[in-house]
This record gives structure tokens, sequence and C-alpha cells, in this order.
């Protein structure tokens, strides 16, 4: 009961701090500035199931199933910037309500994660959660017309089943996930694949082998060869030759480096302590290899925007980056102490 007084105690504590996000949203980004924007698909899928668009937006069903499920609510008097016409701004209002939402679950998801999964005092869990809400893609693309900021909370949920070993849950919720955004299931398949090169642990193999039949599973279900195409399935040879253009490798990684900041700091000083010898104690650090696996999968995929794929690691970065900062507080309180 203590544990979950202080959950629901912090996430009030994330939502009153968070509230804000919802109104700069709609009243910041005018999407009908770009016609090439992805979130006019989606606007219009939640028009029409129907719509024919290509690179397997017509299979990522989820989000906009949600949107389309809520259009009974009433719709608040935004004025959002956008020329739109009334459908549109509804459909733009529930959109931005719905993201909103699951970027705040999914920061109290994160605290959970960090406090009772790999028991992180409650200071650096809570700025855990803050580190995703002021992330730069959670406010350039989570709150946008896009299924990201749901992917994003199954992604911490997922994660959340795997500690406690509810393998079938897991499973049963990972299939679901590839009709929202199939890059969740290639996200778990590179998790349980590093997992098991550490570990050797026979449940990361199988749940890995999952992961993967899951994306070829969506594969096989998605009838759009220019989707198919966009990835590289049917060109092996220009699959390979995307992910060793040393030109794309630099000009992705250079693109993704402003978007990752506090990651690539708190990496700085994890290595300053460790050449000083500092003694620096980090769990599960073998998940930063998760950043290069999502930046092949963005260079090979030819992704026009690879700092939103690498976002699907983000609660493994955050994990990284708070240990490494209490490190820091720690070290710097006990020298202060000392003087005193």
């Amino acid at each position: 009961m203590h544990n979950l007084k202080k959950i629901l105690f912090f996430s009030l504590i994330l939502l009153l701090l968070s509230h804000i996000l919802l109104y700069t949203t709609y009243t910041r980004y005018d999407i009908t500035q770009w016609p090439e924007h992805d979130a006019h698909i989606y606007m219009n899928l939640v028009k029409n199931p129907n719509y024919h668009t290509s690179y397997g937006y017509n299979f990522r069903v989820f989000t906009t199933f949600l949107v389309r499920s809520a259009q009974f609510l009433p719709l608040y008097d935004t004025g959002i910037r956008a020329d739109f016409n009334a459908e549109d701004k509804e459909i733009y209002w529930i959109f931005c309500v719905i993201n909103y939402l699951a970027v705040w679950l999914t920061a109290c998801l994160l605290f959970f994660y960090y406090s009772r999964c790999y028991k992180i005092n409650d200071l650096f869990s809570f700025l855990g959660s803050l580190f995703y809400l002021l992330a730069f893609t959670t406010l350039q693309s989570d709150l946008l017309v896009r299924p990201d900021a749901i992917a994003h909370f199954f992604i911490v949920l997922l994660l959340i089943l795997v500690h406690c070993k509810h393998y079938f849950v897991f499973s049963a919720l990972l299939l679901l996930n590839i009709f929202n955004k199939e890059i969740v299931p290639i996200f778990f398949f590179l998790y349980f694949s590093i997992s098991y090169l550490f570990n050797r642990h026979l449940n990361m193999l199988k749940l890995g082998i999952f992961s993967l039949l899951c994306f070829i599973l969506f594969l096989f279900i998605s009838t759009s060869t220019d989707y198919v195409d966009s990835y590289g399935i049917l060109t092996y040879s220009d699959y390979l030759t995307r992910l060793i253009n040393i030109k794309r490798i630099f000009n992705n990684s250079l693109q993704t480096f402003g978007g990752y900041l506090p990651l690539g700091v708190s990496i700085v000083i994890y290595i300053f302590f460790k050449l000083t010898k500092i003694q620096i104690n980090i769990v599960e650090k073998k998940f930063l290899l998760i950043y290069l696996g999502l930046l092949a999968v963005a260079i090979m995929g030819n992704s026009g925007d690879p700092v939103r794929v690498l976002a699907n690691g983000l609660p493994l970065y955050i994990l990284f980056q708070i240990q490494v900062f209490q490190h820091l507080y720690n070290r710097v309180t006990t020298q202060i102490t000392h003087r005193v």
C-alpha cells in the first residue's frame, strides 16, 4: 500500500508538471504548413480506415482506432493554430489528448520501472521520468499526430512484464503492437539478442525469436510492396550497402547527436570516472548497444527521421543516465560533507 501511494503521489506530480505540454502541442504546431507530414495520413486513416497509403501506414491501426473510438468526446474550443475544417480539428484535438495521456502514463511507468525493478531511489527515478517528458523526441514527435506515444508506452510496459517474467502476457501484447508500430518487435529483438549475448538465458533466445517472428508476420500481413521495398527486404544488396555507407552513417549519427545530448553527457562522465579509476557500478549498461542497433535499423531502413527510430530505446538510455548522475551526485555530496 505504501508503494502504491508513493507511485500515485509521483504520478500526480508528473501530471501537474506536464499538463502544459498538451496546450503547447496544439498551439505551437501548424501541420498544415507541412503537406508531406505523416500526420495527414493518420488523420485520413481515422476518417476512412480504407484510406490507401504506402509504407505500412494502413496497418498501424491501433492508435487511429483509439482516436476514432474517442470521437464521442466533447470538442473543446482549443484555438488550434492549424487551418483545419471542423472535422479535422476534432480529430487533431483527440490525437493530442490521447498522445499526451500516453506520454504521461509512460512517465509514470518509468518511475515504477526504475524504482521497483532496479531499486533506484525515488529522486533519481523521478528524474528519469522527467528526462523522458522533456526529451527532444517526446516534445517533437510523441505529442503530435503519430502512433509513437502509444508505442513508447507499450515498450515500457513490456519491459516491466519481461522483468517480472510475465512472458505470456508480454507475448500477447507484443503481437498486438505489430498493429500500432512495427518498430516495437524490432526493438525487442535487439533487446533479447543483447540479453542472450551477455547472459545466455534460454528464455531470452526464445523471446528474441518470437519478437523477430512478430515482425516477419507483420511483413506477411502487409500487402504493400512499397513498404517492403522501403525496408530493403526484397533487395539485400541495397540493404547491406546502406549499412556500410560511411557518409550515410556519419550523417545519421550527426543528425541524432543533438536529440540525445543527456546520454552523451552521461557517457562522458562515465568514461571520466573510469579513466580516473573512480568506482562506478552501472547495471544493464550493455543495453546502450540498442542505440547502435536502432541506428543500424534507421540506416538500413532509409529512415527520414533516425532520431525517432532511436527514441524507442529511451527507457534504457535513461536508465544509464540516472545511474551515472546518481553516482555523480553521491560523490559531490560526499566531498562537500567531508570538507565541512
